[in-house]
This record gives structure tokens, C-alpha cells and sequence, in this order.
């Protein structure tokens, strides 16, 4: 959780750059809570289930059922079968979805490179 001081204020946050107006809390999803949002999207995208997930991430469907919670401590190796399956770089997987970010007093200017 930031809190802005009294003048505006740049700060980096996930890879994007932003601009924090005067007395604006701005919390940040974790990165577990990115990974269950950004996940949901992809097999709502597709039409997919968390058991179709599983097959095709070969990963048992409790473990799908776990990183959806948001609660589910994963490995890096986790993070690549999912993607993988998935067909997407495994880094787009934990980035802020682009809805949750938009907060009255932040506006994200840039991504960082």
C-alpha cells in the first residue's frame, strides 16, 4: 500500500510507471493475486475449464483450483506449464491485469523496459 505526500509523485510499480496525485492509497494486487486474475482470463477467453487447463498443463485440477484462490504460493515451474499450455510468455502471466490498475489519483504513464 502507497500513500502520497503532498506533492505528485512518480513510482514504479510491476514494470509500469506511474503518477500518484496528492493523498491517494493506491493498493497493488500480489503477485499470486495477478497470476489467479490473469489465469482467469485466459480460460475464460478460450471457453476452458480448470480440468481442461489441467490436462493440458498436466498439473492435477486442485492445483488449478489453488492458484485461482489467489492464495497458492507456485513455482516458477507451475508458472511455465500454465503458460505453455496456455500459449503465452510465462511474464504476461504476472503482470496487474490492465482493468485492476485504474484507480482514481494513479494513472499508469508507460511500461518500463
Amino acid at each position: 500500500m502507497l500513500r502520497a505526500e503532498s506533492q505528485p509523485q512518480l513510482d514504479i510499480c510491476n514494470g509500469f510507471l506511474y503518477s500518484i496525485s496528492m493523498e491517494t492509497t493506491v493498493s497493488t494486487p500480489s503477485t499470486s493475486m495477478c497470476f489467479a486474475l490473469n489465469v482467469r482470463r485466459e480460460i475464460d477467453a478460450r471457453g476452458w475449464t480448470q480440468a481442461k487447463l489441467a490436462d493440458e498443463a498436466k498439473l492435477p485440477q486442485p492445483r488449478i483450483a489453488e492458484i485461482l484462490s489467489g492464495r497458492f504460493n507456485y513455482r516458477l515451474a507451475t508458472v511455465e506449464r500454465i503458460a505453455d499450455a496456455l500459449g503465452i510468455v510465462p511474464g504476461i502471466l504476472l503482470l496487474p491485469p490492465a482493468e485492476k490498475i485504474e484507480e482514481p489519483g494513479l494513472t499508469r504513464i508507460r511500461q518500463t523496459v
